[in-house]
C-alpha cells in the first residue's frame, strides 16, 4: 500500500463548550488511501468524545511531479 502526504482536521459541528465550526485538531501524516475508511465513529479528544457526523476526502494526484495527497475533512459533534 502507497503512502500519501495526508492532512486530517477535526472540526465541531455542535457543543456546549465550541461555537459551530471550531477546527479542534488538524494532523499531517503519511497514511495510505484507506485511512479515510478506518477513521472510528467516535473519536476522543483531551478526554472528550465526538460523534463523527459526515467525513469527506479529497485526492490529488499531480502527473508531473508524481505526487498524491489528500486532505480529510472530519465534521463531529460533541457527546455529553
Amino acid at each position: 500500500m502507497d503512502k500519501m502526504r495526508t492532512t486530517v482536521k477535526y472540526v465541531v459541528l455542535k457543543g456546549d463548550d465550541y461555537q459551530l465550526g471550531t477546527a479542534l485538531h488538524e494532523e499531517h501524516l503519511d497514511a495510505g488511501s484507506t485511512y479515510f475508511d478506518n477513521i472510528p465513529s467516535v473519536v476522543t479528544f483531551n478526554g472528550r468524545d465526538f460523534r463523527v457526523k459526515y467525513k469527506e476526502l479529497i485526492r490529488k494526484q499531480t502527473y508531473d511531479e508524481n505526487d498524491e495527497s489528500q486532505h480529510i475533512l472530519v465534521k463531529m459533534i460533541a457527546m455529553n
